[in-house]
């Protein structure tokens, strides 16, 4: 399966601290994978060529922007059948946005991929008990709003448990 995936880049300490949360509180993707953004979710049965084109265009007309993860929210997750603790992106969401629906727009991604209910977030913690993650309290990662630069995106692959990076690219870059 195909993933794209947004590594913001955070400001201090943020980055280690939000690892160590992870660490605690989702210890088997953050063992796979650095904190992130998903922006297309298991894509199966494309031509990596042309979607590798076709991203490479996307971040060729995309400056580098600001983002904030400025609250949280326990949401349920139907595809895992578990709880899981979000960040929420505020400044720089409608970006995000943008970013996640024009990679779906590539004729090459089936259409039933993407399913409309995208908002932007970083999934910080994960357990089937929802008071568990209630009681977590993100602020200790810094106070709200969290701020972070986006830079570019990455494709990778996922197969059995492993992910593995395909390619990067940078915004801006033709």
């Amino acid at each position: 399966m195909i993933y794209v995936l947004a590594y913001p880049q955070f400001k201090s300490n943020t980055a280690q601290v939000l690892e160590r949360f992870r660490a605690k509180h989702e210890p088997e993707r953050a063992k796979m994978v650095p904190p992130h953004i998903t922006l297309a979710f298991a894509l199966r049965d494309i031509d990596l060529d042309l979607f590798f084109d076709h991203c490479q265009k996307i971040c060729a007309s995309v400056q580098p922007f600001q983002i904030t993860f400025n609250q949280q929210a326990v949401v349920w997750d139907p595809y895992e059948n578990t709880h899981k603790l979000f960040l929420w992106v505020g400044a720089g969401a409608a970006k995000l946005n943008n970013l996640h629906r024009r990679i779906y727009d590539d004729p090459n991604v089936p259409a039933a991929c993407m399913d409309g209910t995208f908002r932007p977030h970083m999934t910080i913690g994960t357990n089937a008990d929802q008071k568990a993650l209630e009681g977590l309290d993100a602020a200790i990662l810094s106070h709200f709003p969290i701020p972070a630069r986006q830079n570019g995106l990455d494709v990778v692959g996922l197969l059995d448990g492993t992910v593995t990076p395909l390619r990067h690219y940078s915004f801006g870059r033709g």
